[in-house]
């Protein structure tokens, strides 16, 4: 990246006296032509030993007036803000690191008082956020949505920052999505599902209680009316992969799919395939027999597999999710499907053995889960510390937020207070919890009476 586009022309602030390897403060200087600095904005300044080879980046975590009255009278006081920044850590872009591989380190030496502070341009902080931690830029990057803190591009655009998150991480971690009722998991999964099978072609396993995913293949939006001004633009999203139900009413959502007429105008690629419904205790060894093979069939590379479970009572949508797991979890083991990425909504309700085994062992065989739940802690603590990323929506009760307050970690005071579509994202490969606004999905939602 070339350095003179790493910051702007225009420097933001003066670093003061009060700073260490953790934070600083500074000064905040008044921007010619552009907008001020706010709460949650980064800025970067040199590193005090490597200079700007090494930019070293923060947060701006508070902001209070600051009158400066040396040398003047009380009738001329100069107003300004002093901000206070977290240190996030140094970009190492010297000569002697790959151009392709950016790491970022730990400061630590305090910043010099008196250095100048500046603000980032968009997009050196969507590459600096792209990266793992060894620095190398994700293959796939999945683009969840936007962050809080806005920034200005190099064509001197303010927009806010678009987030990503790893592919890599998706398909070997285990993931969970925990927030209250209509706080907006399923939008959300249905966006990391669509953009993994879109970007990565990495087979896909929805177990989908309330039918919910069946259009997930198929454009929400007409290719050539999207919204050009959308960062990244939509117009420029292919929707262009395979979705195949199974379910125990092959009529039933088939009519349900036919309210969707955008969807099977525009995407033919959406097939439904039937599985038994005899899904009461004990089990019928027969209609395990037919649903184990036609998962074995339906299982692949280039397509979501959505289960839909139509017409059932709850006892046996579990029954039935609880063996399409076990016949997963099975295959793997015998290398007769492909690795595979399982969405599993309400999965409180899986059986509790199974999902500690999956949670235990599927990131050795290939299996990552991704658990949606209303009620984390009714997962146990067993298949919570395996969950590598997380993605925590509003949140209220008490022994819920007692379990989130350590994957939130600074932001877990704000799980009480989001808004639908907020989001608190952390995990092993995050730099800091990050608040996001998620996208809304590029595929068509499923159309209701």
């Amino acid at each position: 990246m070339d350095l003179d586009k790493v910051r702007f022309r225009e420097h933001i602030g003066i670093v003061s006296n009060d700073t260490s390897t953790d934070q600083f403060s500074f000064l905040v200087s008044p921007l010619k032509n552009r907008p001020g600095i706010e709460k949650e904005a980064y800025v970067i300044l040199n590193h005090p030993d490597f200079g700007d080879s090494c930019p070293a980046l923060a947060i701006v975590k508070e902001m209070k007036s600051y009158e400066e009255v040396a040398g003047s009278t009380l009738t001329d006081r100069v107003g300004k803000m002093l901000a206070s920044a977290e240190i996030v850590g140094y970009v190492d872009l010297r000569n002697d690191v790959r151009d392709d591989v950016r790491p970022m380190h730990a400061l630590l030496i305090p910043p010099n008082p008196g250095s100048r502070v500046y603000m980032p341009y968009a997009e050196f902080l969507e590459d600096t956020f792209s990266r793992n931690v060894e620095g190398r830029a994700f293959k796939q990057a999945l683009h969840i949505g936007k962050t809080e803190s806005f920034a200005t591009t190099m064509k001197e655009n303010v927009r806010p920052i678009n987030f990503y998150l790893d592919a890599e991480d998706f398909t070997t971690k285990h993931s969970l999505i925990a927030a209250v009722e209509g706080a907006g998991k399923t939008s959300l999964a249905a966006v990391i599902v669509e953009e993994l099978a879109t970007k990565t072609g990495h087979p896909t396993v929805v177990l989908d209680p309330f039918g919910e995913y069946s259009t997930v293949g198929a454009p929400g939006k007409d290719p050539e009316t999207r919204a050009e001004n959308e960062d990244p633009p939509s117009k420029q999203y292919p929707i262009n992969l395979s979705v195949t139900i199974l379910t125990t009413q092959s009529e039933e959502v088939t009519k349900s799919i036919e309210k969707n007429r955008k969807a099977l105008l525009e995407n033919r690629k959406i097939s439904i395939r039937s599985i038994p419904s005899q899904w009461s205790s004990p089990p019928n060894e027969k209609a395990e027999r037919e649903t184990r093979e036609t998962i074995a069939k339906n299982v692949k590379a280039n397509q979501v597999t959505v289960i839909n479970p139509a017409g059932l009572e709850p006892q046996e949508k579990r029954n039935l999710f609880d063996y399409c797991l076990s016949v997963l979890w099975k295959s793997r083991l015998t290398q007769s499907i492909e690795p595979f990425f399982a969405v599993i909504e309400d999965a409180e309700t899986i059986a509790r053995d199974l999902l500690e085994i999956l949670a235990h062992e599927g990131g050795k065989t290939g299996v990552s889960l991704c658990l949606l739940t209303t009620y984390p802690t009714e997962l146990g603590g067993k298949i919570m510390s395996h969950m590598g990323n997380q993605l925590l929506g509003k949140t209220t009760d008490g022994d819920d937020l007692g379990y989130l307050k350590n994957m939130a970690l600074e932001k877990s005071d704000l799980l009480p207070k989001l808004k639908p579509g907020e989001w608190i994202i952390n995990g092993i490969s995050q730099k800091q919890p990050t608040k996001v606004f998620a996208r809304q999905r590029h595929s068509l939602p499923v159309q209701t009476d």
